[in-house]
């Protein structure tokens, strides 16, 4: 696996890894007509001048096809802060630390921009853990991330 930059020719892989990610991991929580809606075709455009820009995006990569992808920039409303915005592994390579890989290279890219930290590098982040674990680790329960509570409709 190798974890790069991503360039403006990488739009396509990652609009297609966005949407089948959203696909697996939200199929219990949202209608499937909605999920089966969801067309890499109208993210492509949207990724390709996040790139072209010069937006943090990251992505991993195995025998020249991109499997995964992180972004990263600016933190909302916090001055000189960086923010993970997304991490998004295709389904496939759930648990293969991955992730994990690419949360590295995003905080990396924030830091060698000059971003002073990000939340999810904060001691009291349910992130920090995935940031310093032991990539060598068999501990998957590192591996695999938090344990997030269940998300649940207000209202």
């Amino acid at each position: 696996m190798i974890v790069r930059r991503a360039r403006p020719d990488d739009a396509r892989a990652i609009a297609a890894v966005h949407v089948q990610t959203w696909q697996a991991a939200y199929a219990h929580v949202l209608p499937a007509g909605f999920l089966a809606s969801l067309e890499p075709e109208r993210r492509e455009p949207g990724w390709r001048d996040s790139i072209g820009r010069g937006d943090t995006v990251v992505v991993a990569e195995e025998e020249g096809a991109v499997f995964d992808f992180a972004a990263a920039g600016p933190a909302r409303g916090e001055d000189g802060v960086g923010e993970l915005y997304a991490i998004y592994v295709d389904p496939a390579a759930w648990g293969t630390g991955a992730g994990r890989e690419l949360m590295r290279a995003a905080l990396g890219a924030l830091a060698e921009s000059g971003y002073r930290e990000s939340p999810a590098s904060r001691p009291d982040s349910r992130l920090a853990p995935l940031a310093t674990a032991n990539p060598d680790s068999s501990d998957r329960d590192i591996a695999a991330g938090p344990s997030l509570p269940p998300a649940r409709p207000r209202g």
